[in-house]
């Protein structure tokens, strides 16, 4: 299949958005210059100046009786404030927050204070959206809220067939979009949405939660503002009925601009993390800060020392309490990694405006082709920011650490590069399910894979990192992930150019540009220094993991796709991208295959029964776009069974199937969240059950908002839930 030049040069160099652009045969044919952003130029600004802050633990309320048995109770809010993102001397940035509700400004940090939990006791959180001033009036939106989407809809602007309601796709028809400045007449037109905002928090990982505890995406609440417009709604379409159910076998009820969600926490020993998760809007509200995390602890390591055949000893420290200890974090580091670019006084940057993409001007959504205004398909910051600071550094001592890393990127995958701290070790102990099956020594993976971490946005690895030989001095973990839209594969070295072939299968190949080595190329800096006392923990070569026993054969097989919606315009052969999707598969691989393009409103078409082991085969379809896509299910974690080549013929409608390929490093054990890459099916078998209504998504933030989100339900229909709403009027069929 061809690949469209003109669609990559659009996407990424028309709107001086990437480092390369494709040709018809999949070849990158140039290069361009730093990556864009707002009008603080990412050279501008100091590194390795502030050094590193890791979240400290937020302290308990008190404690709580639930049908778990008695929990842990925390108070959080979500809080607009400033913090120090960029290094001293250089403006504060505005943020949202967590943090603990009546607490000072000073414990709203982005990330927030991270909650320590213990395996099977359960927790329970009052969550309260505060984004109000001191007069008590709503904040907007730190950025440009695109209402053409399928959204909250908190105007309750109609939909398809005149439907009034919450989070539908508005059909905003007889009116065009103009800019927020050159808006005049709200019969004629529409501009950004600017009014309350909706949050829903989701705690990423999480298993066995029941849906009313999901922070489903049509669950959200407005603050308790003074000011909300008439007809806006202060709930979501499913707020009323997850309400009663939580309130019915909890007994704790909902109110205005607050819910209290019950978490009982059987993972194992883990990192999880928790962010807002409402319908269209989660890309900004992440952006915008509100991301935390929260640390499973096990009732024992689950790995052994093969010296002793008893539970090996992890790298620890201090209980590093907020409020109760000095902020030390001692050999257990939290790093959440995200991109971010800003402007001169401080302010984050995000594209308001479609043109930043792609270099498109409209005509938009509503008129043809459809394309939303606001929404750009992907962003990549240009600056690396971990735990709320660009550039950091931290000084580590000759010892080793334990260091649980999350991508909290909302577009960037990273490829975090080891390979410039000569005598580290670096061993991977755990994934985002738990620890894995087998350790996995980082440092003696063969070929380009040697020293290199990679991080699917929302994947987090736990690292076990010696810096025993390692010379006192600074040395910098890199990124040599991709600064743009990438297909896979592994970074351009030694001067070799970029290079994108798919098909026929015994010729892929990809490699891309990497990650500009000034800028978003540099992670953080690691200043070692010496260590005078005894490290008890154990070295990585002794430790002895534990494999998880198997999941049955399944009862059934799923086939679902990744997909995408293109338009064309006006006497551009090249397509614009409108939303993305998930897809059914009806048919046998290797033979005629139907796609059945679904979007959020549709009915749902994934029910496995509480208890039930299934297999879901998912095919990302090479279109014009070949992009993977990071996977996250609700609910549950499954095993990875299988990755194998495939390629669809659009033409015919034949799913040619290829040669399985290798498991990636790291992903033995449960996982919930994992990258399907272009050309590729990927084979996963989880157990479900918790009965209740889910969702599945491609954790490309920009995707999920745009129709790459599905409800799915285990068991019946629950009497009393919210039904099924038209599906809107843009055409999803192959």
């Amino acid at each position: 299949m061809e690949l469209s030049r003109r669609l990559f040069f659009k996407s990424t160099a028309a709107g001086g958005l990437a480092l390369y652009v494709y040709g018809a045969n999949g070849m990158p044919e140039a290069v361009g210059a730093e990556i864009p952003g707002g009008s603080l130029p990412a050279t501008n600004i100091r590194q390795f100046v502030n050094r590193l802050t890791v979240p400290q633990i937020l302290p308990r309320k008190g404690t709580r009786s639930t049908p778990y048995g008695t929990a842990d109770y925390y108070e959080i809010s979500m809080k607009q404030t400033t913090q120090q993102m960029l290094p001293t001397g250089m403006p504060k940035t505005t943020v949202w927050a967590y943090g603990p509700t009546g607490g000072s400004d000073s414990a709203f940090t982005s990330p927030g204070l991270s909650i320590s939990a213990l395996q099977n006791r359960p927790v329970q959180i009052k969550w309260t959206n505060e984004l109000v001033d001191r007069y008590g009036r709503y904040l907007p939106h730190l950025f440009a809220v695109d209402r053409s989407l399928h959204w909250a809809n908190v105007p309750q602007e109609p939909g398809h067939e005149g439907l009034v309601s919450t989070d539908i796709k508005p059909t905003l028809e007889g009116r065009r979009y103009v800019t927020p400045d050159k808006y005049t007449d709200p019969e004629t037109q529409y501009t950004d949405y600017t009014g309350p905002v909706p949050i829903v928090t989701h705690l990423h990982g999480a298993l066995a939660v029941k849906d009313h505890s999901d922070g489903y995406s049509e669950a959200w609440y407005l603050p308790r503002a003074n000011n909300i417009p008439a007809g806006h709604a202060k709930y979501g379409r499913w707020w009323d009925f997850l309400k009663e159910k939580h309130r019915r076998e909890t007994g704790v009820d909902w109110g205005e601009g607050h819910q209290t969600v019950t978490y009982p926490n059987t993972n194992r020993a883990t990192s999880l993390w928790f962010h807002d998760h409402a319908l269209g809007l989660t890309r900004l509200t992440v952006y915008a800060g509100a991301a935390s995390f929260y640390l499973m602890r096990g009732l024992e390591y689950e790995v052994l020392d093969s010296r002793t055949r008893r539970t090996a000893r992890a790298p620890a420290g201090p209980s590093n309490v907020y409020g109760q200890n000095s902020p030390n974090p001692g050999a257990d580091l939290a790093l959440a990694i995200q991109d971010r670019s800003f402007n001169n006084d401080g302010s984050l940057f995000y594209p308001s405006s479609r043109s930043f993409f792609d270099g498109y001007q409209g005509p938009f959504y509503p008129e043809e082709p459809g394309i939303p205004p606001n929404w750009v398909p992907e962003f990549f910051g240009n600056t690396m920011v971990v735990n709320g600071q660009t550039w950091p550094y931290q000084r580590v001592e000759r010892r080793r650490y334990r260091m649980r890393f999350l991508n909290a990127c909302g577009s960037r995958t990273l490829y975090l590069d080891f390979r410039g701290i000569p005598g580290v070790e670096v061993w991977q102990v755990a994934n985002d399910g738990g620890y894995l099956d087998e350790k996995v020594n980082i440092m003696q993976l063969e070929g380009w894979r040697r020293g290199r971490v990679i991080l699917a946005p929302a994947e987090r690895n736990e690292l076990l990192v010696d810096f025993t030989n390692v010379r006192t001095g600074r040395y910098t973990l890199r990124n040599v992930g991709p600064d743009a839209f990438f297909p896979g594969g592994r970074p351009a070295e030694n001067g070799e150019e970029p290079r994108v072939k798919l098909y026929p299968f015994e010729e892929r190949d990809v490699v891309f540009p990497p990650a500009d080595p000034n800028t978003t190329g540099k992670v953080m800096a690691f200043d070692v220094v010496p260590y005078w006392g005894v490290d008890t923990s154990t070295p990585g070569r002794y430790l002895k993991m534990k494999p998880q026993p198997k999941l049955p054969a399944p009862v059934r097989t799923r086939r679902l796709a990744t997909t995408m919606s293109f338009h064309n315009v006006n006497e551009d052969p090249a397509p614009y991208a409108s939303h993305t999707m998930l897809g059914v598969l009806h048919g046998e691989p290797g033979g005629k295959m139907h796609i059945q393009d679904t979007m959020w409103s549709d009915p749902v078409t994934e029910n496995p029964q509480p208890g039930d082991v299934e297999d879901w085969e998912i095919y990302n379809l090479v279109q014009d776009a070949p992009v993977p896509h990071p996977i996250h299910i609700h609910e549950t974690a499954f095993e990875i069974l299988e990755r194998r080549m495939i390629w669809y013929n659009w033409d015919t409608g034949v799913m040619e199937m290829g040669p399985e390929t290798p498991l990636l490093p790291g992903e033995t054990g449960r996982k919930d969240t994992v990258f399907v890459y272009p050309g590729e099916m990927i084979r996963l078998r989880m157990r479900f059950t918790t009965p209740g209504q889910y969702m599945w998504h491609c954790h490309l933030l920009e995707h999920e908002d745009n129709e790459m989100m599905r409800p799915f339900r285990v068991g019946p229909e629950q009497p009393g839930q919210p039904g099924d709403l038209p599906s809107h009027d843009m055409p999803h069929a192959h």
